[in-house]
């Protein structure tokens, strides 16, 4: 998914070797956290002798592998200190650094001086050693990286994101397929509202009212019912998930100029919680455990390309456009292709085409400005609720849109979906069959999510999945190890948009 970082996330394990030597073929660069995470540890001679033994062990297991990029001490554990009582803070502190910068860090200073090794994460880099290695604020935005959660603001307004330096935690949650809880609860269990049995995978306090409210600021939450409404809600909280992910991760990756004012901006890196699952719950991955793709896998595809076009409302209704190119590709000339669609036609009200120079890779650029109501008013659209914007750059294979109101609020209609056809490719690729799947519309079609019927047995990805459909019809692949046949591809594949929420 265009990923060239992960994080081994300090309340985990100490992945295999297998892993690593992976991630040294692929290029993957891998931030290592120590074992120690969302607590507070004790700094005994016993407990520090124990530490001495599994961070050698660690340090000498993987620093010959070209792909470890940086060594930090534990997860979250400096923000813990402060969490006491402030006549425990002293003690903390003490225990703090005596195990992660008097034990942990000088391990690593004499084992690997090759490596950047930071306390915690977050923490404030460099300006930690300023601040005797526990800060007032381990997250400021001025330094090192942030850790960013929100479960009841507006998921897709990228103005409350944190203007940091690195992103190196950030994420929502969202419920996986039927078909994987499945192997581990009964049908009877999935139904909306919610059950017990469901809840009692639910590991984040309020996170069920939070799904449930967070669709409902952009959706109409589905009916009550038992599977089958339950399966709408897995759909409408994947496309909530996607679509947090890629506002957050957009903004991230546009934000590289610094502000004189505050110090914030230059934002170089974006790791979200989390890549994937351990088990069958309502988690803040974008594999399920299993291994299938939840929609963000698909768009994480899209939001870490190295040429990424991003579409968003900036103050005073103004919108940009900015094209983010982290390639060595040198000054290019490109066109950008700008349309306004009603909800209900595949043509377009108006469509701009624009010749664009970009002089350098490794650059974030503004490519395209206006007034938004000057916008829908030079392309004959009445009202927000009435129209999506679309954005294009061929040469890049890049695209991506902008709502102009919340799917409840706007006035798409159903656009009669339909399967063309299912065609096979003659060769595999990476000993994968790849089918290309053919659909039609009549409308615009927005969040399409392709799947396959319950107990087909088909396995594999959609490397874009939760698209729109812009044209009359729109080809995505599918890639699978399964030796299955375009028939059986035709007779299970299923599709749903907005309007097929009951």
């Amino acid at each position: 998914a265009n990923m060239n970082m992960m994080r081994v996330w300090g309340g985990g394990v100490y992945e295999s070797d297998y892993l690593y030597e992976l991630a040294d073929e692929y290029g993957v660069m891998i931030w290592q956290d120590f074992m120690f995470a969302c607590s507070l540890y004790p700094s005994d001679p016993d407990f520090l002798a124990t530490v001495d033994q599994e961070v050698l062990t660690q340090i000498r297991r993987l620093q010959h592998h070209p792909s470890i990029a940086l060594w930090a001490g534990n997860n979250e554990n400096e923000s813990w200190i402060r969490l006491g009582k402030k006549e425990d803070f002293q003690h903390h502190k003490d225990d703090y650094i005596e195990l992660y910068i008097k034990h942990i860090r000088k391990l690593i200073l004499e084992e690997d001086s090759s490596r950047t090794f930071v306390g915690s994460s977050p923490s404030n880099g460099d300006e930690e050693v300023q601040e005797d290695w526990v800060s007032d604020h381990s997250s400021d935005t001025r330094y090192g990286d942030v850790h960013y959660y929100t479960y009841d603001k507006p998921l897709w307004n990228w103005r409350q994101y944190p203007s940091g330096k690195f992103a190196s935690e950030y994420g929502y949650i969202s419920y996986p397929s039927v078909e994987t809880l499945l192997t581990a609860l009964n049908e009877s269990d999935l139904t909306f509202p919610i059950g017990d049995a469901l809840e009692h995978r639910q590991h984040h306090p309020g996170g069920t009212k939070s799904i449930e409210n967070a669709i409902g600021n952009y959706f109409k939450l589905p009916s009550h019912g038992g599977v089958d409404r339950f399966e709408d809600l897995v759909y409408l909280s994947q496309v909530i998930q996607a679509m947090a992910m890629k506002v957050e991760t957009e903004f991230y990756r546009r934000n590289r100029e610094v502000d004189p004012k505050t110090g914030n901006g230059n934002t170089m890196g974006a790791l979200y919680w989390q890549l994937n699952d351990i088990w069958q719950g309502t988690t803040w991955a974008s594999i399920e455990y299993g291994g299938k793709w939840k929609l963000l896998q698909s768009y994480a595809n899209d939001f870490f390309s190295n040429q990424l076009v991003t579409a968003y409302e900036d103050t005073n209704e103004t919108l940009k456009v900015v094209l983010v190119r982290d390639d060595f590709g040198g000054k290019q000339k490109f066109d950008l292709l700008l349309s306004v669609y009603n909800w209900t036609s595949l043509k377009p009200t108006e469509e701009l085409q624009v010749l664009v120079l970009s002089e350098k890779g490794f650059s974030v650029q503004t490519v395209w400005h206006d007034y938004i109501p000057d916008l829908l008013k030079k392309f004959k659209c009445e009202d927000r609720t009435q129209c999506v914007i679309r954005v294009e750059i061929p040469q890049f294979r890049a695209s991506s849109f902008l709502l102009l109101a919340e799917p409840k609020n706007s006035k798409i209609v159903n656009p009669n979906l339909k399967l063309v056809s299912v065609v096979k490719r003659d060769k595999p690729v990476d000993n994968k069959h790849v089918f290309d799947i053919t659909l039609s519309a009549e409308a615009v079609a927005p969040f399409v999510a392709m799947d396959f019927k319950r107990n087909s047995g088909i396995r594999g990805n959609f490397p874009e999945n939760g698209f729109f459909i812009f044209d009359h019809q729109k080809t995505i692949t599918f890639v699978t190890k399964s030796n299955v046949t375009e028939q059986q591809i035709s007779d299970n594949l299923t599709f749903k948009t907005l309007t097929d929420v009951v």
